[in-house]
C-alpha cells in the first residue's frame, strides 16, 4: 500500500461510526439477496411435487415481498452512510488541499500553473471521491456476494460449483495485467486535463489581448490541438477499459453455458431437482456481478490512485517558509535594516549582492533603478514572501526569522507591482480582511484619491469590479489597492511601483495624504519616477542587484551619476510635454471663432 493511502485511511477512521452503519446496511442487503433464490428453490420444488399446497407458495411469495422491502431500506442505508462518507472525505480533502496551498510560498506558484491546480481541485478530487465511495461499496459488495454465492452453490451441488471456479484464475490474470496499464494511462489523461484548464484560464484572463491582436482563430486552433491530445490519451485509456469489461462478461457467459450443459444433465438423470437448478442459476447470476464489478472497481481504483498520488505529492510538500523554532509574535515599531544581504532564486546567479541599508522608524525610503535590478525582490524579502538568508534582514533589531509569519505580515502593508483585486465590491476590496465601517472606507478612498471616481459609479462602493478588477482602469485599480493597504494601519508600508498608472497631480496628492496621516510609519516607495522619489527622506539607486548610489534628492543630483541622468531625462520630457501642451492651446485659441477675423486680416 502506497503512503498516499494513509490519508484516506485517516479519513475513514474519522467517520468510522458512519462507515460501520453503512457496512451493516450492506451486509443486510447481501444477506437478504442470498435468501431469495433459496425461497424460490423451495417454491419450485413445492410446485413440482405438491402443487395443491398453494397456501405455502403464497406464504413464500409474501416472504419475498418483505425481503424486497428490507433490501430497499438497507440499500438506502448503506448508500446514505458510505456515499455520504465519500462526500465528506471529498469536502475535507478539498479544504485541506486549499489550506495547504495557502501555506506554500510564492516560489511554488512561480513554477506551478493555475490550470494544473484547478485540475487537482476538480478531476482529481472527483476520482478520489469515487474511489472512497462506489469503489469501496463495489469491493465489499462483490466480495461478500461472491463468497455467499459460492457457499450456497456448494451447498446445492459441490461438483457443479467446481466448474464455476475454473475461470477465476483467468479473471485474476486479466486484472493484474491491465490494472497497472490503466493507472499509467489515467495519469496521462489527468496531466492533459491540466493543460486544457491552464490554456482556457489563460485565454479568458487575457481575452482583451487576444481580441486586440485578432488572434481568436489562432487561440481556437491552439486549444483544439491540446484538446485533441486530451482525447487521444482518453482513447488510449478507453481501449484498455473497453477490453477489460467485455472479457469479464464473456467469462461470465461461458460459466452460464457450462452450467446449462452440466446442470441440465444432472436434472435429467435426477441428481438435481428443478428447484436446485433454478436456484443454482440464480446464484450464478448473483456471482456474475462480482466478476463484472472486478473490472469496474479496478478502473475506479486506478483512477483514484493516480489522482491520490498527485494530490499527495502536493500535500507532502513542506512549506519552504515557515515559523522558525522559538519565533515570537512582536509589536513592530518600523525600523528596517539589511546587513550584507545577498540573495538568489533556487541557488542560481545572485540577484541581490551585499546590500547593506538601514531605514529608521518613520522614515520614507525611495528605491529606484532600471527594470530587472531586483527592487521588488528586496521588498519581498522584508515580509518573507521569499526567505532571506539568516542574519541579513532585521526589523527593530530582530532577525525577521525570529518573528512569526503571522505577526510579521499583518504589520506590513504591501501594494504589489501587479495590482490584484478580487471579484467583489469596491468596499470589500478596500476592507479586505478588516471589519471597517462604511465611513472609514470612504475616508480611505479619499486618501487614495479614488473617492471621486467611485462616487460616479451607479452603485458607488457596492460596484462589483469583475474578475481581477477588469472593469476598472489601471489607475483606479492601483488606488483601490492603496486604500486597501492604508486600511491595514500597519507600521510599515511598501508601495511597489504602485503609482505608475496615475498622473503626476494625483500622485502628489496621494503622497501628501499618506504623509499627513501616516507620519509615524516607515514607508518604502519603489518608483521609476523622480517626482515620487524626491518626496522621500532617503533614496537608494539599485543596479544589477547592488546599491550604487544613495542619499537625498539634492545629494544624488549633485553626484552627477545614474540618478542625475534619469532626473535630467524626465525633466526634459516634462518640459517638452509642457511646450507641446502650450502650443496646442495656442493653436486652439487661434482657431476659435472670435479670432477668425484676425486670421483673415493676416491672410
Amino acid at each position: 500500500m502506497s503512503e498516499s493511502f494513509h490519508i484516506i485511511i485517516n479519513y475513514f477512521k474519522r467517520y468510522r461510526r458512519n462507515f460501520f452503519l453503512g457496512i451493516i446496511g450492506l451486509l443486510l442487503v447481501d444477506g437478504l439477496q442470498i435468501i431469495i433464490p433459496w425461497i424460490v428453490r423451495g417454491s419450485i420444488d413445492l410446485l413440482t411435487n405438491h402443487p395443491e399446497d398453494y397456501r405455502k407458495i403464497l406464504w413464500n411469495g409474501f416472504h419475498i415481498l418483505l425481503i424486497s422491502i428490507g433490501i430497499g431500506l438497507s440499500r438506502f442505508m448503506w448508500r446514505y452512510f458510505i456515499i455520504g462518507i465519500s462526500r465528506r472525505i471529498e469536502m475535507d480533502l478539498r479544504n485541506s488541499f486549499y489550506k495547504h496551498l495557502q501555506a506554500l510560498p510564492y516560489s511554488y506558484y512561480d513554477r506551478t500553473s493555475v490550470g494544473d491546480l484547478m485540475a487537482h481541485a476538480t478531476n482529481d478530487l472527483e476520482a478520489i471521491r469515487m474511489m472512497c465511495g462506489m469503489a469501496v461499496i463495489a469491493t465489499l459488495d462483490s466480495g461478500l456476494l461472491m463468497v455467499a454465492s459460492l457457499v450456497m452453490m456448494f451447498t446445492i451441488n459441490p461438483g457443479l460449483t467446481g466448474f464455476v471456479l475454473i475461470p477465476l484464475p483467468v479473471i485474476t490474470f486479466i486484472v493484474l495485467r491491465l490494472g497497472p496499464l490503466m493507472h499509467t494511462r489515467f495519469r496521462d489523461v489527468q496531466a492533459r486535463f491540466s493543460d486544457i484548464s491552464e490554456k482556457a484560464q489563460e485565454t479568458f484572463a487575457g481575452i482583451r489581448v487576444v481580441k486586440s491582436y485578432v488572434q481568436e482563430n489562432q487561440e481556437c486552433s491552439n486549444f483544439k490541438l491540446i484538446n485533441q491530445t486530451y482525447i487521444d490519451d482518453n482513447m488510449r485509456l478507453v481501449k484498455v477499459w473497453g477490453l477489460l469489461h467485455p472479457l469479464i462478461w464473456t467469462i461470465g457467459g461461458l460459466c452460464g453455458v457450462i452450467i446449462l450443459f452440466a446442470g441440465g444433465g444432472r436434472v435429467i438423470d435426477g441428481r438435481m431437482t428443478i428447484g436446485d437448478f433454478v436456484a443454482f442459476n440464480s446464484y450464478l447470476g448473483i456471482l456474475v456481478w462480482p466478476m463484472i464489478a472486478v473490472g469496474w472497481v479496478v478502473n475506479i481504483y486506478q483512477r483514484g490512485r493516480a489522482s491520490l498520488d498527485r494530490i499527495y505529492a502536493i500535500l507532502n510538500l513542506k512549506p519552504e517558509i515557515r515559523n522558525e523554532p522559538g519565533a515570537e509574535s512582536v509589536e513592530i515599531m518600523g525600523e528596517i535594516e539589511f546587513r550584507h544581504l545577498s540573495f538568489s532564486y533556487n541557488n542560481h546567479k545572485p540577484v541581490l549582492r551585499d546590500v547593506s541599508l538601514k531605514i529608521p522608524k518613520g522614515q520614507w525610503l525611495a528605491v529606484m533603478g532600471p527594470t530587472g535590478s531586483s527592487k521588488t525582490t528586496l521588498v519581498n524579502l522584508i515580509s518573507r514572501l521569499y526567505d532571506p538568508p539568516p542574519g541579513t534582514v532585521f526589523i527593530d533589531g530582530r532577525d525577521i526569522r525570529s518573528i512569526t509569519l503571522e505577526s510579521l505580515r499583518e504589520q506590513i502593508a504591501h501594494v504589489p507591482q501587479q495590482t490584484f483585486l478580487f471579484s467583489d465590491s469596491i468596499s470589500n476590496n478596500i476592507r479586505f480582511g478588516k471589519d471597517l465601517p462604511e465611513d472609514q472606507v470612504e475616508t480611505l478612498a479619499h486618501m487614495a484619491r479614488i473617492y471621486e471616481d467611485v462616487d460616479h459609479f451607479p452603485d458607488r462602493f457596492e460596484t462589483l469590479v469583475g474578475e481581477r478588477g477588469v472593469t476598472l482602469s489601471g489607475g483606479q485599480k492601483q488606488r483601490v489597492a492603496i486604500a486597501r493597504a492604508l486600511a491595514a494601519d500597519a507600521p510599515i508600508l511598501i508601495f511597489d511601483d504602485a503609482l505608475s498608472a496615475v498622473d503626476t497631480e494625483t500622485e502628489e496628492a496621494i503622497v501628501e495624504n499618506i504623509r499627513r496621516t501616516a507620519s509615524d510609519r516607515t514607508v518604502i516607495l519603489i518608483s521609476h519616477r523622480v517626482s515620487t522619489a524626491r518626496e522621500a527622506d532617503w533614496i537608494v539607486f539599485i543596479e544589477e542587484g547592488s546599491i550604487i548610489e544613495q542619499g537625498t534628492h539634492s545629494q544624488l543630483v549633485a553626484m552627477k551619476g545614474r540618478y542625475r541622468e534619469i532626473f535630467e531625462h524626465q525633466r526634459l520630457v516634462e518640459e517638452l510635454e509642457q511646450v507641446t501642451e502650450l502650443s496646442m492651446l495656442q493653436l486652439q485659441d487661434a482657431e476659435s471663432p472670435e479670432n477668425s477675423g484676425d486670421l483673415n486680416d493676416l491672410s
